[in-house]
């Protein structure tokens, strides 16, 4: 029994595969951007908490970094940041700047180390 070249049968399993790959993929890639936004937006979070804390009386860099750190091992284990402050005095106010540098997710949790870096800043008053 001959078949011709217009019989489609099997080609219904190859169309379902490919559709589900290319569904596959978009989905993929839209948790990857939803878990990059997470991390960027825990990174903005504990660099403005850190610079409200550090802008406090009595407060040290220190407990601040600490602060910062605590924020972002809460928002993801196992987040590896760096957590810098820059001082500046404008007047009779302080400027307290806070900067976190922390990997961005490019595939599931893996990245580029410290490509993701955001500040934030507190005003004080100075002492």
């Amino acid at each position: 029994m001959r078949t011709s070249l217009k019989d489609e049968s099997g080609s219904e399993i190859v169309s379902h595969v490919l559709v589900q790959v290319l569904v596959l993929i978009l989905v993929s890639a839209t948790l990857q951007l939803a878990f990059a936004l997470h991390i960027r937006n825990s990174a903005v979070d504990a660099a403005s908490e850190a610079a409200r804390y550090l802008s406090l009386r009595n407060a040290s860099e220190a407990q601040a970094r600490l602060r910062a750190q605590a924020l972002l091992e809460s928002s993801f284990a196992g987040t590896q940041a760096t957590v810098s402050f820059r001082l500046e005095t404008v007047g009779e106010l302080d400027k307290v700047t806070a900067s976190v540098a922390t990997t961005l997710p490019i595939i599931g949790p893996w990245g580029l180390p410290e490509s993701l870096q955001v500040e934030a800043s507190a005003w004080r008053r100075h002492e």
